[in-house]
């Protein structure tokens, strides 16, 4: 006979693996193939049919800055996924080809060992004693149970750990503002050099980032604020976006990736936020699309080449841990004796109020920590955080919710997991023996 657990009904239990890892983003994979590598039996479950999460089911196949000057900030398994991107031609500069991801980071699990379920989403938790000791998921055909030793949730809406009755802490205060999501789509058959043209013509109609030289390998454009503003008054561009559009060009030729559409005042920890959500965004990249075509000479004989599979979402969960990482930590560039990662993104708020987007960093050359006990959340005993819900402030969490920033998180989640098996210790345990996470992070290329 299975073995069973008493859930409402009585569920079989599958697996019960070492370390456990729930979302197959880019945290939840690097987190995956670090504990294996580090020496446990490991075992990841993704809802969907792919790997990526936002860098491939979301489409947003460009990496935010993770330099200073030409050293990196991110090392160890980002570096490993950044090789075997340029390895399949699948990288340019800091974009990247979805196709290729899927696949370097499927190779990455497979090659270490991991084992994988798709199409399995997790609907709840069986707590005892401050434990996780089971966590039901939803598959393609039945409702079965897990039983791991440690749970690492990179789910990105830290579903494991609201599951398991974790505080967080949810949008802006006091109103509870979430920030926009946003539906990356692609067009083709642009004309790039054109609407460089644009840019040389008219400076002061976009922003002083936007490039500016023709034949450049990629091009990067925001602005055409009077036409935009224009479009809103006259019904033809949408109200809900801001009046500015912004594109990049992909590893195709005559192809340019817009992060464009804007959904605001909609939670995507819900399932009727993310429908009307997507519902929303998909009319807006049509008229996105219609209003470029009509009235900018680049884009006259273009075409959609696809939109995104699921909406981009910047803001949900925030996991309330041991320490709670700030804006002032960003802005400080502070430095902490658990630093797992680095990074030196700015704080990148969509606020609806204030209508900004960037506002405060880390000083040219600097950088910030992110420390280890913001992996480590109330409560639970047998639990790791991972991706962007890690405990943070509304603040600390638009700068370190970049793909390279959770990657390296979610490699040092992995390894603390692994560590916490060998030494038979809890996550909250590792805190006082950090530094031996810190010294396998090294060994394992890790920049700290």
């Amino acid at each position: 006979m299975p073995k069973t657990i008493e859930y409402k009904t009585s569920v079989e239990v599958t697996q019960s693996p070492e370390v456990l890892v729930t979302g197959g983003g880019i945290a939840g994979v690097c987190a995956a193939v670090a504990a294996a590598r580090t020496g446990a039996k490991t075992l990841l479950v993704e809802r969907l049919g792919m790997l990526g999460g936002d860098g491939t089911a979301g489409g947003v196949s460009i990496f935010m800055n993770w330099k200073s000057g030409e050293k990196s900030l991110c090392g160890g398994l980002f570096q490993e996924i950044l090789d075997r991107l340029a390895k399949k031609n699948a990288i340019i500069q800091n974009a990247f080809h979805p196709e290729g991801m899927k696949q370097v980071l499927l190779e990455m699990l497979v090659d270490s060992k991991v084992q994988l379920v798709f199409h399995s989403q997790v609907v709840d938790a069986v707590v005892e004693n401050n434990r996780v000791d089971a966590l039901i998921f939803s598959g393609k055909s039945k409702l079965f149970a897990i039983t791991p030793k440690i749970v690492v949730d990179a789910t990105g809406d830290g579903d494991v750990a609201y599951y398991s009755g974790v505080p967080y802490e949810k949008g802006k205060h006091p109103t509870g503002e979430l920030q926009a999501m946003t539906l990356m789509f692609r067009i083709g058959g642009v004309e790039i050099d054109k609407t460089i043209d644009d840019v040389a013509a008219a400076p002061e109609q976009f922003f002083k980032w936007s490039t500016k030289t023709k034949g450049a390998s990629r091009a990067s454009i925001a602005g055409y604020f009077d036409l935009t503003k224009k479009g809103q008054e006259e019904g033809t561009y949408p109200k809900p976006i801001h009046q500015h559009i912004f594109f990049y060009s992909t590893l195709i030729p005559g192809e340019v990736e817009l992060n464009t559409t804007h959904v605001p005042g909609l939670d995507g920890s819900t399932g009727e936020g993310l429908t009307t959500a997507e519902v929303d965004a998909r009319y807006q990249a049509w008229m996105v699309w219609n209003f470029l075509r009509d009235n900018v000479a680049g884009f006259k004989n273009s075409f959609i080449t696809t939109t995104a599979p699921q909406i981009g979402v910047r803001e949900t969960r925030r996991i309330t841990g041991e320490y709670v990482f700030s804006g002032q930590d960003v802005i400080n560039a502070k430095k902490f004796d658990d630093g797992i990662a680095c990074g030196n993104y700015p704080i990148d708020l969509h606020d609806e109020e204030s209508q900004t987007f960037m506002s405060g960093g880390p000083k040219p050359g600097d950088y910030y920590h992110i420390p280890y006990r913001c992996l480590v959340p109330l409560k639970i005993d047998n639990m790791l955080i991972a991706g962007r819900c890690i405990s943070s402030t509304r603040e600390g969490q638009g700068a370190m919710r970049i793909m390279p920033i959770v990657a390296v998180v979610g490699h040092a989640a992995g390894a603390a997991a692994a560590l916490c098996i060998k030494n038979k210790i809890t996550p909250r345990g590792l805190i006082t023996r950090v530094e031996e996470l810190r010294q396998v992070l090294k060994q394992q290329h890790a920049v700290l």
